[in-house]
């Protein structure tokens, strides 16, 4: 009968007041008249401190014995539970008992109220860092008084409490973003903790807010509340590059002065880097070109720094850009290693082209680049091919007719041999 009456209550409307005040009373003059005491009954069901109970013990006490005594019907066991319900299902006969009996259990006025902002008391060397821990979550959240809404998503039943579970705490740390060890979860969990699976939440938001409070009176942090440069700690990255410090003097050696990635150093040999340079001036000086006004036109906002492909481009155009007839060539490999020697240190993927461009023009004086003519930039880039003496095409042979089978033994012997003929052009198609 039980199951069937708590099946029937799951789907019954919300119930009138008035009929369950009637209902009330009814318990009421039955409790006078007969002389029991539903806080006796529900309090061996539940431990001490508990105000809720299950519905199907809710339903065993009013639809047992004392069914029969009070005269209840199905309909009213419904409309009690269906008024005294929580949210999570269970039945809050705390405030049954009270609204029948009129009064307050003996002994509960005297129940000792957790305080929620007492915290725990740690050793020296576990406060020292658990105020580290707590200055890095006071600055990674600009307001800590934010965070309350979100622990009291996860509060307890027990409303206003100031306690949530262990679970829910760090729930709410990991939804922040804010990157925890191990051994710091344990390090607030033994300074907030009120018992083996819950913490004291407005203890942790009330030590943020005080220490957001001095750090902001000793000049710590901004209005913005972040820590001011002088004051942010930097820790070694091994990810980071390898550059020098700046707070440290550095001598300049000889040779190449404008190297920022020092990592070539028993890799590639200084003198290659100065050959690489040294074709590059003897060009630039023979056909007189402007290389500055080349790499201008990829960086608009004048940075100083364009991409690899960039100036790639560029040093392909500088190659062709001439008026006499002198060969310059530079293989993928050597444009590589300039793009290593001029990258940008806060940008691996950047060159600086205006420290190359000084290293181009270092032994050139202001004087000679003026007398230099501009850089035509709305001509065809012209290659030696082009340069050639013209030939009519009535003078060409035709080589396509293969009278003699000269390709057709050619491709012969590459079967035989197993030549791979494109891989070999390949390496001369720029």
């Amino acid at each position: 009968m039980l199951k069937s009456l708590e099946v029937k209550e799951m789907d019954c409307p919300a119930p009138a007041v008035a009929d369950v005040h009637e209902t009330l009373q009814k318990i009421r003059a039955a409790a006078n008249r007969v002389g029991f005491n539903l806080w006796d009954i529900f309090r061996t069901m539940e431990p001490p401190g508990k105000r809720v109970t299950a519905l199907h013990k809710f339903l065993s006490v009013l639809g047992g014995p004392l069914k029969e005594i009070i005269g209840l019907g199905e309909i009213e066991l419904r409309n009690l539970a269906a008024y005294f319900k929580v949210n999570d299902g269970r039945i809050a006969y705390d405030q049954f008992c009270r609204m029948v009996h009129n009064e307050r259990p003996r002994g509960d006025e005297d129940e000792a109220v957790e305080n929620p902002y007492t915290s725990n008391k740690l050793n020296v060397a576990e406060e020292n860092r658990l105020l580290v821990l707590l200055t890095k979550i006071a600055v990674s959240c600009p307001k800590p008084l934010l965070l309350k809404p979100y622990f009291m998503d996860y509060e307890l039943l027990k409303k206003n409490s100031g306690i949530v579970t262990r679970a829910s705490f760090f729930r709410v740390l990991n939804f922040l973003g804010l990157q925890m060890s191990s051994f710091e979860h344990e390090l607030l969990f033994d300074k907030y903790k009120c018992d083996n699976l819950s913490l004291k939440y407005a203890a942790f938001l009330n030590d943020l807010n005080n220490l957001r409070t001095l750090l902001r009176q000793q000049g710590y942090i901004d209005t913005a509340g972040r820590l001011y440069p002088k004051f942010d700690p930097t820790f070694p990255n091994a990810e980071a590059s390898l550059l020098p410090r700046p707070e440290k003097q550095h001598e300049v050696g000889s040779g190449l002065k404008k190297v920022f990635q020092p990592g070539w150093r028993g890799q590639t040999a200084p003198e290659e880097y100065m050959q690489i340079l040294d074709k590059i001036k003897v060009h630039v000086t023979q056909e007189r070109i402007r290389v500055d006004d080349i790499f201008k036109d990829f960086d608009p906002r004048n940075l100083g720094r364009i991409r690899q492909e960039a100036f790639k481009n560029g040093l392909e155009f500088m190659r062709l850009a001439r008026e006499k007839f002198t060969d310059m060539y530079l293989s993928e490999k050597e444009m590589d290693r300039l793009c290593y020697l001029y990258a940008d240190p806060t940008d691996p993927e950047r060159v600086v082209w205006q420290e190359f461009v000084n290293d181009i023009f270092d032994d050139l004086s202001p004087d000679q680049l003026a007398k230099w003519p501009p850089l035509q930039k709305e001509r065809p880039l012209r290659s030696p091919a082009s340069r050639l003496p013209y030939v009519p095409p009535q003078v060409i042979p035709d080589l396509y007719q293969d009278e003699e089978g000269f390709f057709k033994v050619l491709g012969l012997k590459a079967s035989e041999r197993k030549i791979n003929v494109r891989k070999g052009f390949n390496k001369y198609d720029l």
